[in-house]
């Protein structure tokens, strides 16, 4: 029990310690980088609004600063020869590897809470994105700004209907008067049979047509996703496919707010072979392995969930690609030294 206390103690504090010299400098470097505005006036100094990014710069580095923690932390265990006094008191290279996860663990349960229940309140009056959009495989809608009335500004609509036509709709401005009821100010409306003939094209000043979607799932969407609590991006999912649609987006940036978070436990596993191996490394190695462990984690991530947002690939392969790699990599490793 002493062991383990040892342990954890150790891996929270290289952790904290780590969290909070690399906050303070993403802290500064913000400053530094708004400072010649600050001087020549153009931007006022307002320190609350550097504070409030401290919660969405903790969840982005989280991962890395686990895997500093880690790598720093086996390699202290290695130069004092822990590793083998755990080993002959009875405690194995896994049991000391599964601490590191079981620490990684609650450092991950902490990350999701920040990043779900701390961060959507922090950017709150900027969660709009600049133009709203929402698309599926027979639905697309675009707007370049939403106003605080109501109303959608320079919109496009297509919608493509059962019999393969499509109709799509252009207005300077569109608000939902009614649910699924949408008024249209200065517009065209065409219609294009399945072999892409213009059958029909009509200007108007103001017409009301049926959608499929209310204006409050399309804000949803049109959302920073940050600015999302995870339980209202859930039931917008559910209400989509009870209309047919197929949320892809969403559903991506569903799973991204669990899947981001558990990289903390999951970037672990990548240093279950120094525990194998029990060679001494050095602090500049340690520093370099986690320069480009953390930037190729965060490449491979990044790359799968653009594939996914683009619907290129399932969300759940786009979030959790990186982390079934990871994992496999390590049963295999774990087999191969047995």
């Amino acid at each position: 029990m002493v062991k383990i206390k040892y342990i954890l103690f150790n891996f929270f504090k290289l952790f904290l310690i780590s969290s909070l010299c690399l906050l303070s400098l993403f802290f500064i470097i913000q400053i530094l980088e708004d400072l010649p505005d600050i001087i020549s006036g153009s931007q006022k100094f307002l320190l609350s609004n550097y504070i409030l990014t401290l919660p969405s710069s903790f969840v982005l580095i989280s991962p890395l600063i686990t895997l500093l923690s880690g790598m720093f932390f086996v390699s202290e265990m290695v130069k004092a020869n822990e590793i083998k006094i755990f080993e002959i008191s009875g405690i194995n290279s896994l049991k000391i590897f599964s601490m590191f996860l079981f620490a990684s663990l609650i450092i991950s349960s902490f990350t999701f809470y920040i990043k779900n229940y701390v961060v959507p309140k922090t950017i709150k009056g900027n969660e709009y994105q600049t133009s709203i959009s929402f698309s599926s495989p027979s639905f697309l809608f675009k707007s370049d700004r939403y106003e605080k009335d109501g109303k959608f500004i320079n919109i496009e609509i297509s919608i493509i209907l059962e019999d393969g036509s499509i109709t799509s709709i252009r207005a300077k401005e569109g608000i939902e008067k009614e649910k699924n009821l949408w008024t249209f100010k200065e517009g065209k409306f065409y219609l294009i049979d399945k072999n892409t003939n213009l059958k029909k094209e009509e200007n108007f000043n103001s017409k009301t047509f049926e959608l499929p979607i209310t204006s409050e799932i399309l804000l949803v969407a049109g959302k920073n996703p940050d600015s999302i609590f995870i339980n209202q991006l859930k039931s917008t999912i559910k209400e989509l496919k009870k209309m047919g649609f197929s949320p892809f987006l969403l559903e991506t940036y569903f799973n991204e707010k669990i899947a981001y978070p558990l990289l903390n436990l999951f970037i672990l596993f990548a240093i279950f072979p120094f525990f194998l191996s029990k060679q001494k490394i050095t602090r500049f190695l340690v520093l370099s392995l986690t320069i480009v462990i953390g930037f190729l984690s965060y490449g491979i991530y990044s790359f799968l969930i653009a594939l996914s947002k683009s619907g290129k690939i399932p969300p759940f392969f786009g979030c959790w690609g990186l982390h079934l790699f990871v994992f496999i990599s390590f049963l295999f490793t774990l087999f191969k030294f047995r």
